[in-house]
């Protein structure tokens, strides 16, 4: 009755978050995957390029297609649904599994209570992303490893092996920065072995097989595309990214305005020194800074301010309520980690102590992935769900001193635990105050562009057809992170002539790049001399300038300047309507681009 109750509670939450909070499914990664979904279920999976996510999340999205229809909301409905199944099922079979290994139904209870009801598992769960999945396979990968001690274990447990490193291979195939879970996965029952001597040598071969078979579609997917079989999503260089921006940045995340546009909140690391932008830099000049960034690194991946991935209030009512039960959780997993570690060469204790370390050191492999990286608070929830095992000890722990009556010895862990839970108050509240957008009263979701440009230039307005001309712009960093000139994230000077059409067509080409000469810190300025090429094609132009990050991502603002190129027609000339200055108006399009 009572795992019926805490099942419905976890259900009705779940729901009513999913409702309210209304989750998009067409904008961001979301409607990434619900797009490349949908054009699998059309086209077939061999129509799916494989370098930009793994092969298994857009499949299952297209599953739904196929059973919904091309509808984005019935297909998020029904991603839902599943996740919030796998995370109910999940949660019951971790919780009976503990209750084995501990031999103890209320231990079962209790880690059932700690996984089922964790509000930020439940909340991931509406999201339309792989996080939610990915925590419900990696708790049960790694909870199959742990024994029971019965007398027949041995039985079935070549299976049991096969089965944990499938689904931590699952995992893999969700999110690629689960890799390092996998490897944990080994290790631990590499552990397993030489510390119970029960795991019989089918077992690793069942294993290695199992581990194998949710690579194979992707390795040939690459190979059809790449020539390569490489199991893994190749090409996109996104941890590199991440890696540059991991010394700049504390983490970040998406705002949603009422348009439906996603815009970025940046909280950039007030320890970088001044001139440095890249991660060996950081460590050469200040490596306690550095060190102490990644701490805060590992704060911010179980710091959820903001439950929601996307973000429409800067300042929601629960956000405190949240955080202190987080912190509670956070602190009960350390003292069940604790309690473990002082049972360590208990040996009647050995079988119980191994699942809490277990989920501890599975949940740091996980953590060391992110550690140097820049963080958003999605990637940490599969975490909630290793520290079960740890956290229903903790629980446990600090429930039998309570029912004991006697109240000294429950001093120090209470006094401890304020301590924790407030410092980690202050410094989730200090972490936000980086955010320029957070920093404002009162906080209001609005586009806040990161990477912002001034420009100063005066280049020629009358060229001939395919002539060269060259001229000076200085440009200044008025945003709030560097910007590089070198690595996977490096910003260069995109020039074009275009056309009125190409002031709302950030997409367009632009035909010549110039990259900085070094590296612009936020309110420095560069100057650029750039020699330029004029169309082969007589008319009348925009001559654009704007800034562009490495892969596409494009500055907020551009500066633009009406040019003749060659003859003009009569009805050409005159005064641009957009800058009130001459020598002419551009048109609407340009058919065809002038470099062709």
């Amino acid at each position: 009755m009572l795992t019926l109750g805490l099942t419905a509670a976890a259900v009705l939450f779940a729901v009513t978050c999913y409702v309210l909070g209304d989750p998009p499914n067409t904008t961001g990664d979301a409607g990434a995957y619900t797009r490349v979904g949908i054009g699998i279920a059309e086209n077939g999976l061999s129509s799916y390029d494989p370098s930009t996510v793994p092969y298994l999340f857009p499949s299952l999205v297209a599953l739904w297609a196929l059973v919904v229809g091309p509808d984005f909301d019935r297909i998020h409905d029904a991603m839902f649904a599943m996740h919030l199944a796998a995370h109910v099922a999940a949660s019951f079979w971790i919780a009976q599994r503990l209750a084995r290994v501990f031999r103890s139904r209320v231990f079962g209870v209790a880690a059932y209570a700690c996984a089922v009801l964790n509000p930020f598992l439940l909340i991931s769960s509406g999201e339309l992303l792989r996080e939610s999945l990915s925590a419900s396979t990696l708790g049960v990968s790694v909870l199959l490893i742990p024994g029971t001690g019965a007398p027949d274990e041995r039985r079935g447990l070549s299976l049991r092996m096969g089965a944990s490193l499938f689904l931590a291979a699952i995992a893999v195939m969700l999110r690629p920065t689960s890799l390092a879970v996998l490897f944990a996965v080994v290790l631990l029952w590499g552990a397993r072995a030489l510390v119970f001597r029960d795991v019989p040598w089918q077992g690793w071969v069942v294993g290695a097989v199992a581990l194998a078979v949710p690579f194979i579609p992707q390795a040939a997917l690459n190979h059809r595309y790449f020539g390569s079989p490489n199991p893994f999503v190749v090409g996109t260089g996104l941890y590199e990214n991440h890696l540059m921006a991991g010394a700049r940045s504390l983490k970040y995340g998406g705002v949603m305005v009422p348009s439906g546009d996603v815009g970025p909140l940046i909280y950039p690391n007030p320890l970088l020194p001044p001139g440095v932008f890249e991660p060996l830099g950081f460590v050469r000049v200040s490596p306690l800074g550095y060190i102490a960034t990644l701490g805060i690194h590992l704060f911010a991946l179980v710091d959820v301010d903001f439950p929601f991935v996307y973000i429409r209030d800067l300042d929601p009512w629960y956000r405190w309520p949240l955080s202190f039960l987080n912190y509670l959780y956070l602190f009960l997993a350390l003292a069940g980690a604790g309690l473990a570690l002082a049972r360590l060469r208990d040996g009647a204790e050995r079988r119980r102590v191994f699942a809490i370390v277990a989920g501890i050191f599975a949940a740091g492999a996980y953590v060391s992935t992110f550690l140097p990286v820049v963080v958003e608070t999605r990637y940490g929830t599969p975490i909630f769900m290793l520290v079960v095992p740890s956290v229903a000890a903790g629980l446990l722990a600090a429930g039998i001193r309570v029912h004991s009556g006697k109240w000294r010895p429950l001093l120090a862990p209470a006094l401890s635990g304020a301590i924790f839970i407030g410092s980690c108050a202050v410094l989730s509240a200090w972490i936000q105050e980086q955010a320029p957008l957070l920093r404002e009263r009162p906080r209001e979701a609005r586009l806040l562009a990161s990477r912002v440009a001034r420009f100063q230039v005066d280049p020629p307005t009358a060229w001939a057809p395919g002539e060269s001309r060259t001229y000076d712009i200085v440009i200044t960093n008025v945003g709030y992170v560097p910007w590089l000139a070198r690595g996977p994230a490096r910003v260069y000077l995109g020039v074009h002539f275009g056309s009125v059409r190409t002031l709302y067509a950030p997409e367009v080409a632009y035909d010549q790049a110039f990259d900085l000469p070094e590296h612009v810190a936020v309110q420095q300025s560069q100057r650029l001399t750039l020699t330029v090429t004029a169309p082969t094609e007589p008319g009348c132009y925009y001559l654009y300038h704007r800034p562009i990050t490495e892969g596409g991502t494009w500055f907020g603002e551009h500066n633009y300047t009406a040019v003749e190129v060659g003859d003009l027609r009569p009805e050409q000339r005159g005064v641009d309507g957009r800058t009130g200055k001459g020598p002419c108006e551009p048109p609407e399009n340009i058919p065809s681009a002038p470099y062709q």
